[in-house]
């Protein structure tokens, strides 16, 4: 088996790869053409492929940044996949040995990776490899626009009291009744003082 850099012609066999890796995500060949095309001539990026018999059956990818936390060049391991038949041979481990060789060749401090709450098998290969568990992983799409989007990001009225009891810097004028009274606040809806949260007094 040889662990080698990636070329556009292995595209057709890396799309498979990635489909294993994520079973549940609709994949959009003309998008994913596009990054892989980016990242080979990019020099931040690296792709490896595991070529066994003349057919790729390992991927991996990592991206070099400029990280203020290491004090210098961090490489970080944005996807790792073996073929699903060809698991538990060893494949994953070259892959892993080689890109980690390839991050200290480039001077990279440190090399990471994330990895799925549910991918269990893998978080033991990570560990097993000399990786640790240090930080959770937060992300928030940013291509979703339009008016849902605005909607959504609206707060919710508030469930006020029928009388809420005048606002700060407010006069505390009577609103008129049904039968044209002046009517005050019900003993249900009686406001809290700002302190404590306690009923506030009233006199009678």
């Amino acid at each position: 088996m040889e662990i080698r850099g990636c070329t556009i012609d292995d595209f057709d066999a890396i799309v498979p790869l990635l489909q294993q890796l994520w079973p549940g995500k609709p994949l959009h060949r003309e998008s994913l053409r596009r990054v892989v095309e980016r990242a080979l001539g990019s020099e931040s990026q690296c792709y490896l492929c595991a070529v066994e018999d003349g057919r790729v059956v390992g991927f991996g990818s990592m991206t070099f940044m400029n990280s203020l936390w290491v004090e210098g060049p961090l490489a970080y391991v944005d996807e790792l996949v073996v073929e699903e038949r060809s698991r538990g041979r060893g494949i994953g481990g070259r892959l892993t040995n080689a890109m980690t060789e390839l991050a200290r060749k480039r001077g990279a401090k440190r090399i990471e990776l994330d990895s799925a709450f549910h991918r269990k098998e893998a978080h033991r290969f990570y560990e097993e490899s000399g990786f640790e568990r240090r930080a959770y992983v937060f992300t928030k799409p940013l291509e979703e626009r339009g008016p849902r989007a605005t909607r959504r990001r609206r707060r919710a009225p508030s469930r006020r009291s029928r009388w809420a009891g005048p606002r700060r810097g407010e006069s505390a004028r009577r609103a008129p009744s049904a039968s044209g009274r002046r009517s005050g606040p019900s003993s249900r809806g009686s406001p809290s003082s700002p302190r404590g949260g306690r009923p506030r007094r009233r006199n009678r």
